[in-house]
């Protein structure tokens, strides 16, 4: 090999090595950033949170905060899509061993509105986040839709358009992170819940509750998951 073309391979490669350390070094920077944020959310929620006390918390420089996030928007955005992807990690898993869409809808239901009643944290956070903590986020738009759709075209829904058929979905469980968010008002409550959403979404009333009451596993937050910053 000619010696140029040796010290050629050598600076490549040192550079390739410099790049993956600073992409390294830049992810661990934005971990740290969103846990931070995930922590002043839930306590202060996303409009009275202070962008100077994420900073200060995660220990790093103004101008490195504005290097990850361009606007206080998009760490909000940034936030809201990780938790709701994380909830849809934890809980699809148990939604598809389910047969049936609607038995489904009724199982994703119930598992987050358990998690929501036994961490009134994690209840916090999705009130406070309103919208923004159910609607970013690249699996909700994937997973909620998934089922809608295989029920209206299987007829076990009403022939709803989707966006109205998310919003009957959506909107209810919405208001129930902010009732479960100041007190439990038990599992009644919860399973009546998902049954009205599911009438609504044109499920008959005795098939309704009994899918509403269909038993079911809630997992546990995994400690290294950035669910467990909202555990009680």
């Amino acid at each position: 090999m000619h010696p140029s073309q040796e010290n050629s391979n050598i600076t490549s490669t040192v550079s390739d090595h410099r790049q993956r350390v600073a992409a390294l070094r830049r992810e661990r920077t934005r971990s740290i950033l969103l846990r931070e944020a995930v922590q002043v959310f839930a306590e202060q929620g996303l409009e009275n949170a202070v962008i100077g006390q994420i900073i200060q918390r995660a220990g790093v420089a103004r101008g490195t905060f504005y290097n990850h996030f361009s606007t206080d928007e998009a760490l909000y955005i940034a936030v809201a899509s990780e938790v709701s992807d994380e909830i849809l990690r934890l809980v699809d898993p148990f939604v598809l061993q389910k047969t049936g869409a609607a038995a489904r809808v009724a199982c994703g239901l119930n598992t987050v509105l358990a998690l929501a009643r036994i961490h009134p944290k994690l209840a916090r956070f999705l009130d406070r986040g309103g919208v923004n903590a159910l609607r970013h986020g690249t699996l909700v738009n994937q997973i909620v839709p998934r089922d809608l759709i295989a029920g209206i075209e299987d007829g076990s829904f009403a022939p709803l358009s989707l966006p109205l058929a998310i919003d009957l979905l959506l909107g209810p469980l919405q208001m129930a992170f902010h009732q479960l968010a100041r007190q439990d008002l038990g599992m009644n409550y919860a399973l009546a819940l998902t049954a009205g959403i599911l009438r609504a979404l044109g499920v008959p009333t005795l098939a309704s509750q009994e899918l509403a009451t269909t038993a079911i596993i809630v997992p546990t937050l995994p400690r290294t998951s950035i669910l467990s910053l909202l555990a009680d």
